[in-house]
């Protein structure tokens, strides 16, 4: 049956001509898919060059021994002294190559980089001293091959060497293997071990590398062609690969790892100022950036567009810290493309795997969660800080689920202070929470969960619908209380119901449209602009007027002014404050209030606090004040009798 395959007594080259183009091929395939970017990656190419070489110097020995190239002993000894070299290689890659996916990320010791070392150690000497190779294999007199009377010792000896080196350390780490990654070692392992003994069945067959380098074509399909955990057209792993490779650290690993999760807030402003393309752009510098910190046991994820998580593999914390301030530092600097600059503040976060981390879903929440806004980007963050955040935010939410069931949410009144009239003209409804458990929870903390959650669209139409009652009740108007301003949160101004629902509440408490103000903070405007606009058209073709709160704090520009009905603009209280500090900021304040003046607006300054302050804005002719200076935020009834005493 052998004799359909070669002419007996001469050896085959037809299975190395196939092996070598087999093997160029897998590796151009894999080096035009991704870097050889960790060990692993390494020691695989280099099997796919070892496997080349062999099958090219087999057949140059086997041309030679066919007696169909004519060359000198020397030239003979040198190219068998290649063809065994880098064949009998093979076991040392191959065992170097399974253990790294076997032992995955855990550092092999000193020792056993020398125990598997040795053999290959054994191998080089025998190769290149003459004596000892004397013993391998000689070409005689007349030129022909003969083989020594170590050959099989030595060659055989060592195959059988890195079989039990193999089998001692996975006996040895056996809790650290990760089972599919285990049923790939041994299928790869027998196949190479049955391509060796046709060998044995026939020498002039020579079709040992030809079933090896097939065995690396599954090696290539099933463990290295990660598709489904690369992204495409980038050095960067996906969530996939991050929850399969840390599956393999929840099943019994005995060293330390740690996760940095960087989380990228989103500026809108760029995709509306600088266009889609710039904004791309920008995005894919990160990304190039974030791809460079990749490092031997170091692997960069992308999680999401804004998100990223880096793994160091059996690392130290101060390491992990090194890392996490490198990122941080990077991104407290300015990210350039097409010459255009742009910021980009992130959160980076630290945890321990498994002392912090030790399951999948753990993991997932801890990577796989974008920017927070109640988590601060000065410092780096640890898990187990984010974790009480992330038990805290749970209970917030309980807490609100508990006020809706109940309706428990009680509406507060702070007063806006009129310095033409001077008296209280009209004030600014706000929500507040105080939870039979919790206590009282500050709004800016449970109404970021309640937007995260979805319950910010009931929780303002139970405000709406108190304010309402409180108007019909107690008729703030006959104290001189002119409207009162309710906030719209973001979520509801994307609400194409609204309109209709706050209709129904007005009419069922009798409330006409000119009792209420609707106040919207300059972040909501950068949402979808043209929900923006129906939603507050309509309810503006109802009679309701609009203030802008909070202004030069978002992402809005100035042309949204004029492009949405504001009648009044709220101006932050960060800039009354700074304004008091610098010479130029004072100039910024003056020169925000003369803007809004121009535009035949009405401004309101927020975060009035002293007597200086007050007689400052005073002189400047500004109208309307809020602030501390006259009345924190207080119950309904508490608020009727400061105004009573007030402005009567």
């Amino acid at each position: 049956m052998l004799d359909l395959l070669y002419t007996p007594g001469k050896y085959n080259l037809n299975f190395n001509i196939a092996a070598s183009l087999m093997d160029t091929l897998i590796l151009v395939f894999f080096l035009s898919r991704k870097k050889a970017r960790n060990y692993r990656s390494k020691l695989f190419v280099l099997l796919l060059i070892n496997l080349t070489i062999a099958a090219i110097a087999e057949d140059a020995d086997g041309l030679m021994r066919n007696g169909l190239l004519d060359c000198s002993n020397n030239l003979k000894t040198f190219i068998t002294v290649v063809a065994h070299y880098f064949h009998e290689s093979i076991a040392f890659l191959l065992t170097l190559y399974l253990l790294e996916i076997l032992v995955s990320f855990r550092e092999v010791r000193h020792s056993e980089v020398w125990l598997i070392s040795i053999p290959q150690i054994l191998l080089t000497v025998f190769e290149l001293v003459p004596p000892l190779r004397h013993l391998l294999f000689y070409y005689d007199k007349a030129g022909f091959y003969n083989r020594g009377q170590l050959y099989a010792v030595i060659y055989y000896g060592i195959i059988i060497a890195y079989l039990l080196i193999g089998v001692l350390i996975m006996v040895r780490n056996w809790n650290t293997f990760a089972q599919k990654d285990l049923r790939y070692v041994v299928f790869v392992t027998i196949g190479f071990i049955v391509s060796m003994m046709f060998e044995w069945i026939d020498e002039y067959l020579r079709v040992t590398v030809f079933l090896q380098s097939l065995c690396m074509l599954g090696v290539y399909v099933y463990i290295e062609n990660d598709r489904e955990t690369f992204e495409e057209g980038t050095s960067l792993m996906n969530k996939n690969a991050l929850m399969r490779e840390t599956n393999i650290l929840f099943e019994g690993t005995d060293y330390t790892s740690y996760v940095i999760s960087v989380r990228i807030r989103r500026n809108e402003m760029y995709e509306v100022t600088l266009g889609e393309e710039i904004a791309s752009g920008l995005l894919r510098k990160i990304n190039v950036w974030m791809s460079q910190l990749t490092r031997e046991r170091i692997h960069v994820y992308h999680i999401s567009p804004l998100t990223y998580a880096v793994m160091l593999f059996n690392d130290t914390e101060e390491n992990a810290v090194a890392m996490a301030d490198m990122i941080m530092n990077r991104f407290s600097r300015e990210w350039e493309y097409n010459y255009t600059p742009a910021m980009y503040s992130a959160q980076v976060l630290i945890g321990s795997v498994p002392y912090d981390i030790s399951q999948s879903e753990q993991m997932l929440v801890f990577t796989d969660r974008g920017y927070d806004a109640n988590l601060p980007t000065d410092r780096i963050l640890y898990a187990e800080d984010v974790m009480k955040a992330d038990a805290r935010r749970a209970m917030v939410e309980v807490a609100l689920n508990r006020a809706l069931d109940g309706n428990t949410f009680e509406v507060f009144y702070q007063p806006i202070y009129d310095t033409m009239t001077n008296r209280i003209h009209s004030c600014e409804a706000l929500v507040r929470m105080n939870d039979r458990d919790m206590g009282y929870v500050s709004p800016e903390e449970f109404i970021k969960v309640a937007e995260h959650t979805g319950m910010v669209g009931k929780i303002g139409e139970i405000v709406f619908e108190k304010v309402c009652r409180f108007i019909s009740e107690k008729n703030p108007k006959q104290y001189g209380i002119d409207f009162i301003e309710v906030n719209l949160s973001t979520i509801q101004c994307m609400d194409t119901d609204l309109p209709d629902r706050f209709a129904e509440i007005m009419k069922k408490y009798g409330v006409t449209s000119d009792e209420i103000n609707l106040e919207i903070t300059e972040s909501a405007v950068v949402g979808s602009e043209s929900t923006m606009q129906d939603v507050l058209h309509r309810l503006h073709d109802m009679g309701l007027a609009f203030a802008l709160d909070d202004f030069g704090t978002g992402n809005a520009n100035y042309s949204y002014i004029m492009n949405y009905p504001f009648r009044i603009i709220k101006v932050d209280k960060s800039f009354l404050w700074n304004s008091f500090k610098s010479h130029d900021n004072e100039v910024i304040f003056d020169n925000m209030i003369s803007l809004i003046r121009g535009l035949r607006r009405e401004a309101v300054v927020e975060g009035v606090e002293t007597e200086d302050q007050k007689d400052r804005l005073v002189k400047d002719g500004v109208r309307y004040l809020q602030g501390y200076f006259y009345s924190k935020p207080v119950p309904e009834d508490e608020f009727l009798n400061y105004v009573k005493q007030f402005n009567l």
